[in-house]
């Protein structure tokens, strides 16, 4: 099974973290206009929370600032805020529904909570206009988060045609190829993109994945800690877990969780995995003793 690394997938804008204009239709009086250069500035600086409240002193002051809508939106998804990033995503689109370029940063916000057919919707309102490798690859993760490997495969085509050496095509290629059970061309796919970004972690990840299931299991091992000691992820030990596990090792399984819900306590599918694998260890543990009499 492909990681997807929910809530670090590689999607991304073209010009991630930096503030974009609109066309302003609002009154922009002096202290408005204040507050926004403050907050660009901060932007600029990649100090995303001082400029998020800054915006929003900005809309306080000017609730029709397209701009400032636009621009915390892009703020709190850096933030990692993703719901508070919707938010005002679609208080700028009920301002101003036809603002094509908007709906591209919607659909990675739509994507990262979890809505990936409506993600999927925002990006082909873009693509309809102005189609590009990076939109068509975002839109291939998206179906990919659904299981839609029929229409993903087109998508991440259309990005390579455009591009060859996109990363998030390469990679995406390579994670569909496994979901169809195509492991071999999935770990070509895995290992183009290593060559495009060397060490990168969900690439390796994914390989690692498929060198375990290979019964390369040292290999496997090599990459899962090449990742482990430079990026400590949940979904990574989560991963190694599932390895782990598949090979009848629910202790090593469960150790891994134990660092991977030290990270994130309170992700659903996290505790789903832990909860299979301590019925795994217990059952486990019940057979040890029956065998002791």
């Amino acid at each position: 099974m492909a990681i997807s690394l929910c809530f670090s997938i590689a999607l991304g804008l073209p010009l991630a973290g930096i503030a974009q204009a609109f066309t302003e239709k609002s009154y922009f009086d002096l202290e408005p206009a204040t507050f926004y250069v403050q907050a660009i500035a901060h932007h600029d600086a990649g100090n995303l929370a001082s400029a998020a409240d800054m915006y929003e002193r900005t809309l306080s002051a000017d609730p029709l600032h397209l701009s400032a809508w636009y621009n915390l939106s892009l703020a709190r998804y850096g933030l990692g805020q993703y719901p508070q990033a919707e938010k005002a995503m679609e208080s700028l689109l009920a301002l101003s529904p036809t603002d094509t370029a908007a709906y591209e940063l919607y659909g990675l916000i739509l994507h990262r909570v979890g809505r990936h057919e409506q993600a999927v919707a925002s990006f082909g309102l873009v693509l309809s206009s102005t189609p590009s490798a990076h939109l068509f690859a975002n839109r291939a993760m998206a179906y990919l988060a659904n299981n839609d490997m029929n229409n993903a495969l087109p998508d991440l085509d259309a990005a390579l045609r455009l591009d060859p050496s996109h990363f998030n095509a390469v990679l995406g290629k390579g994670m569909a190829l496994s979901e169809l059970a195509q492991y071999q061309l999935a770990l070509e796919w895995f290992d183009h993109a290593l060559q495009l970004r060397p060490g990168q972690p969900l690439a390796l990840s994914n390989r690692a994945v498929l060198f375990f299931q290979n019964g390369e299991r040292e290999r496997a091992l090599n990459d899962f800690r090449s990742v482990l000691s430079k990026h400590k992820l949940p979904e990574v030990f989560a991963a190694r877990a599932r390895c782990y596990l598949s090979a009848g090792e629910p202790n090593e399984a469960w150790l891994d969780m134990q660092e991977a819900l030290h990270l994130a306590p309170d992700l659903p599918e996290l505790l789903e995995l832990m909860a299979l694998i301590e019925k795994e260890w217990k059952q486990g543990q019940a057979a040890d003793e029956d065998a002791k009499f």
